[in-house]
């Protein structure tokens, strides 16, 4: 099958002040400096990487053609999360291409300024990656990568993911954030709830309803109504992971029998009225240890309430 060109192209947007938004469309220019504020794509010089843009756009090319003629694929196509919602799929963002057949094409782009007084942002590249993709018998996609991934240093992409469906949604979550997600869903999901996740072009606009489609065992820890619970007992402080923020242990009177799983979110609204949120660490049949996230609120006291969902906030608007 005869190739087209390669899909990856230099391109200059014009500058506005304050957010950069795309204004009048990508504009390919022929000779353009590739600078970057580290290393690109791995750490090989521009001329390695030219060719493997070429490849790049090679599997690009033949993953639109097949996906082109499929019908109603489950986990097929163009996956996009941008840092402008509504433009998740254009640059600055992360940008995911693949088929069952053709494989996948990754690329992580961002904006950069040449000058001072330079007055278009050129797109450049953190990673790119292309390779196979297998199925795996409790239908995860496992992705073979042909170039290093970058993901430990937040500019690849996990190598398994899972496609979920929630009615007419698409999404890729990496195994590792399958919890997250519940957790999510759980805690009453928002508008920004999928600002950094996977989603399929054009599902943006369409509605969440019911519940969404997982593998068993995390559709087992969705809530078919909020959780309550109770602090029964404080302890010492302690380090949240996630936060970096003062965090407390504390004793929560629910535990496996109860459905709880390490991992778990509950929240609540502190003393003052700012936002705490505790994660189970430890699970025992009726009780179970996590780590309480209070920032710089006081920590509540044994007999505090909190909920799988998140309460009305002033101005925070969801999870």
């Amino acid at each position: 099958m005869e190739v087209p060109a390669p899909a990856f192209t230099e391109m200059r947007y014009p500058v506005r002040r304050g957010p950069v938004r795309r204004i009048l469309g990508p504009v390919p220019v022929l000779v353009l400096a590739f600078c970057t504020p580290s290393a690109p794509a791995g750490g090989f010089d521009q001329k390695h990487f030219q060719a493997r843009r070429d490849t790049a756009g090679e599997y690009i090319a033949r993953i639109e053609a097949e996906t082109a003629v499929l019908k109603n694929h489950p986990w097929a196509g163009e996956y996009c999360v941008g840092e402008y919602p509504r433009n998740r799929c254009d640059p600055p963002g992360r940008r995911l291409r693949l088929a069952p057949q053709s494989g996948f094409a990754f690329e992580n782009q961002y904006f950069s300024q040449a000058g001072p007084d330079d007055h278009y942002y050129a797109t450049g590249f953190y990673d790119l990656n292309y390779g196979n993709v297998q199925v795996k018998d409790d239908g995860r996609l496992r992705l073979v990568f042909e170039l290093p991934n970058n993901r430990d240093h937040g500019r690849g992409i996990d190598a398994e993911l899972v496609p979920v469906t929630w009615a007419d949604r698409h999404y890729l979550i990496p195994l590792r954030g399958m919890n997250g997600f519940v957790n999510a869903v759980n805690a009453g999901w928002s508008a920004g709830s999928d600002s950094k996740l996977l989603l399929r072009r054009g599902d943006e606009d369409k509605p969440v309803r019911g519940q969404p489609g997982l593998p068993p065992l995390y559709r087992s820890r969705l809530l078919a109504k909020p959780m309550t619970t109770t602090i029964s007992a404080v302890h010492g402080p302690a380090l949240h992971f996630r936060t970096k923020g003062n965090a407390t242990m504390v004793t929560l009177d629910v535990g496996s029998a109860s459905g709880i799983w390490k991992g778990m979110q509950f929240h609540g609204l502190g003393p003052e009225g700012g936002l705490v949120m505790a994660e189970v660490t430890e699970v025992r049949a009726h009780s179970c240890e996590a780590v309480l996230a209070h920032g710089l609120l006081p920590p509540p006291a044994a007999g505090f309430k909190l909920s799988s969902q998140v309460p009305p906030d002033k101005g925070r608007g969801g999870p």
